[in-house]
Formats: structure tokens, sequence, C-alpha cells
């Protein structure tokens, strides 16, 4: 197959870790505790433990920043490779690491399951990992049946997108209820991002307690725009000092339910016209989302920035972040405004209950409750002194998400995996 952007140049192998089976795993990340992991780093290149991630798209949202971030902590221990159905953010990082890069079929259903299931098994005996490391979704069940057809001797589910929460109507139970269940029961390791999470898991009984385990995302201080980025963005879009800019970024979709805030900014500059609403991103809903905001009669002070916009620039540069997700993993958009100092408004859901204090470094909103996100927005507008208070306790809380932190509980499962391989 001639998938591949580079040649791994060497053949396949099986390594085994010197870490006994006693290695325990904890759904938390401690913050004093050793590990040693970091073995491969002494190791040449053709002995170190071959990793496969496998992701259904790398074109945009939360999950491929995550994946990438993965990819260069362990680049220098692990032998990794990437199958995605697209290219996008993890593909520009494989280039810059020199990592193999598959691109397969599977960025749609259709796809994925007349071709792109059938190509992902022979590409996996052709590459023989030690690990693979399915990230949500489709690659879900179709890694999970595909790697044990293949013969990957273990495999770990990260579960970034929980079907279940879209479980609207008869059908999509079903299929929700398979698409989780799959590959739960398949992988060795369930992986959540939130507690919340992890718990709809247990209770579900898709996974035993001993296999299903909680990491949240990383972050990193570098992601954190400059002054300059904040300055350029600010002249560019004409964003003025004597208004207030609340900012929402996101793809524009059922899960994220825009139309809630949209619906709340009427209320919002009735009181506070010094306010300015920048919705940032795209997706099937944009178009219903800009006719609602022209009934309402908003257009002067919401503007649609499309994908053109950097979205966690535009983080940085507001004075508020508003997110009115349905439900999330874990809620990138309110990690990245608590590591930039902005205070959030959110809706109270799994996930984002779990990153955010409540009225420490945001406000928690009973999701749908249009009146009071709108009350949230202007106690934060009409309060520049709130606004400083809660961005500052935002970035001494997401300091528990640094990189090396996170990163070592997956260093801990991937040890535990290689020493049962």
């Amino acid at each position: 197959m001639n998938g591949s952007v580079y040649q791994a140049g060497r053949g396949p192998h099986r390594v085994r870790s010197a870490e006994g089976d006693s290695h325990r795993l904890r759904s938390t990340v401690p913050v004093d505790q050793e590990t040693s992991s970091a073995q491969g780093a002494n190791l040449p290149a053709s002995k170190r433990p071959r990793v496969a991630h496998l992701l259904h798209s790398d074109s945009s949202g939360g999950g491929p920043v995550s994946v990438s971030r993965m990819l260069k902590h362990f680049h220098s221990t692990q032998d990794q490779v990437m199958l995605a159905g697209d290219r996008g953010r993890i593909f520009a990082t494989c280039q810059e690491l020199q990592i193999p890069f598959y691109q397969l079929p599977l960025e749609t259903k259709g796809k994925a399951i007349l071709a792109g299931f059938w190509l992902l098994i022979w590409q996996l005996r052709q590459l023989r990992p030690d690990i693979l490391v399915v990230h949500g979704q489709w690659a879900g069940p179709l890694g999970a049946v595909a790697g044990r057809l293949a013969g990957v001797p273990k495999l770990i589910y990260v579960a970034r997108w929980p079907a279940f929460y879209t479980s609207w109507d008869l059908l999509r139970v079903v299929r929700n209820h398979l698409s989780e269940r799959v590959p739960c029961r398949l992988c060795d390791w369930t992986v959540t991002l939130s507690e919340s999470n992890r718990y709809q898991y247990f209770i579900r009984r898709h996974v035993e307690e001993g296999r299903l385990l909680m990491i949240p995302n990383a972050i990193s201080p570098e992601d954190r725009p400059t002054a300059e980025q904040v300055a350029v963005f600010r002249r560019q879009y004409e964003w003025s000092d004597e208004h207030c800019n609340v900012v929402s970024a996101g793809r524009l979709s059922d899960q994220k339910r825009v139309m809630w805030l949209v619906q709340s900014w009427p209320r919002v500059i009735q009181r506070c016209p010094q306010a300015r609403l920048w919705i940032v991103g795209d997706g099937p809903r944009r178009t219903y989302l800009e006719n609602l905001a022209r009934e309402l009669g908003i257009c002067d002070t919401c503007v649609f920035m499309g994908e053109k916009a950097s979205g966690m620039v535009a983080i940085a540069s507001a004075d508020v972040v508003a997110m009115t997700s349905v439900y999330e993993s874990r809620g990138n958009v309110a990690m990245e405004a608590m590591l930039c100092g902005r205070p959030v408004v959110a809706s109270d859901v799994d996930g984002v209950r779990d990153t955010i204090n409540r009225e420490v470094d945001g406000f928690l909103v009973r999701p749908g409750d249009i009146q009071d996100f709108a009350n949230r927005l202007i106690q934060l507008i009409e309060d520049p002194a709130l606004r400083q208070k809660m961005g500052a306790a935002g970035r001494r809380s997401i300091q528990r998400y640094d990189v090396p932190l996170v990163m070592r509980e997956y260093e801990k499962l991937f040890a535990v995996a290689l020493a049962q391989s």
C-alpha cells in the first residue's frame, strides 16, 4: 500500500517491557509519582516499541490537537505510526517529526465500512505494532475489530467522542450502543477524558471498572498566543478597546448548541450595548444560526467569523469566552480559555463541569437556560475586576493539565501494555 508519507525503514518486531504486571494504573494524574517509561529514549530506533494511532478524521477539532501532543511527547521513546482518514494538523506534525502517516478511506461511514476497514486490517498486518491506540468515534469499533483480526497484541480505546450522548431516537440508541460496546469489549483498556464520562461508561456496563481509566486532555503553556499575535488579531478584525468582546469557538453543529448563545444575545446587548459577540468556526448549522441572528436583529453586534480566524488567538483576544455545548468529552475550548486567563460561561454538562471550577474560574449554567446564560455574561461584562480575578484563577487551575503530568499516565499505561504483550 502506498499510503505512507514516510517509510519506517525497518522490519516488524516485538518488545517486552522490563516492568512487571504489578504496575498499577490510577484514574487520576499524580503530580509526585516518578515513572520509568522513558526508557525507550535510550534505545536505538529499531528496538523501540511500535505504537500505532488511529483517528477517523484529521480535519478539525480537539481530537487532532490532543493526538498531535501525544505524538510529540513520545517521539523519542516510541516508534510511532499514524493512520487517519484525511490530512490536517496531525499530518503536519508527522511531517515535522518524520513519523509515518498512512491515509486510509475512513473519513466517512460509507468509505470506512466498504473499503477502509479491509485496508486497515491489511495495513496493521504489515506494520505489526505492539500497541494500537484507537481514538474515538468510527475509529473505535472499526479499529478494535481490525486490530483483533490483524493480531495486534494490545489495544487501547481513547473515548474522545462518546456516542451515547446523541441517543435521540431508537436507531441512534442501537447504533451508538454498538459503536461504544464493541471497542470497550475488544480493547484491553478504555480511556475517558473526564470523570463524568468515566462514570457514564461504568453505569452503562460497557467495560469493567479495572479496565476503565480517566486521563484528561493535556495543554501546554507554549500553546498560549503571544501578546503580538493578540495585537495583530485585534487590529485585523478591528476590535475596539471600548467594546467587551465575547467569543464562542468551535464547530457549528448540534452538539455545540450555539443557538442558545445567539438567543441569549438580545438580552445581553439590551443591558450592555458595548458588548460584541464573535462566533469562530464553521459547520452544518451556520446558515441556520446566521438566519436566527438576522431574525433577532443582532447582526450589528454578532459576527460569524468562520474558520479563517484562529480559535485559540480569538480566545486569547477575548474578554469572555462562551461555551454552550450539550455535551463534551472534556471541553478543549474551556481549557484554552483558562490557559489564556479568560473567564468562561458554559453549560453545566459532562466534561465541562470536570474542567471549570464553579464560580471560581467560570460560571456553569443549566443547559438551555437562556436567561441565566445571559445574566452570567452580563455579570462578567459589567465587572472587569471579576473577569480578571476569574481569569487568574483559571491560569492557576489549568496547570494540573500540563503535558508532562498528563502524559505520565499514558507512559504508565504503555508500560503495562508492553509488559503484558
